[in-house]
């Protein structure tokens, strides 16, 4: 319980990693990450943190995303 001046940290419930690079004359982003807790999966986190990603690499002029997935 947060009293005074005091504040409680929201829990962490998704993280969206991205890192900027260049390829050639091209600026890159590259998806290091994506993960949502699992009690708010199926909840538009991932999307909504995903469209954050896109806007963010637009932003430094991204002419690509790019990420690697590891199947089991």
């Amino acid at each position: 319980r947060a009293t005074g001046s005091q504040k409680r940290a929201a829990p962490i419930v998704g993280l969206h990693l991205l890192r900027r690079f260049e390829e050639g004359p091209l600026i890159g982003a590259h998806i290091a990450g994506l993960w949502v807790a699992e009690h708010r999966r199926r909840q538009g986190v991932a999307r909504h943190l995903k469209a954050m990603g896109e806007r963010w690499a637009r932003g430094i002029g991204a002419a690509f995303l790019n990420s690697n997935v590891l199947v089991n």
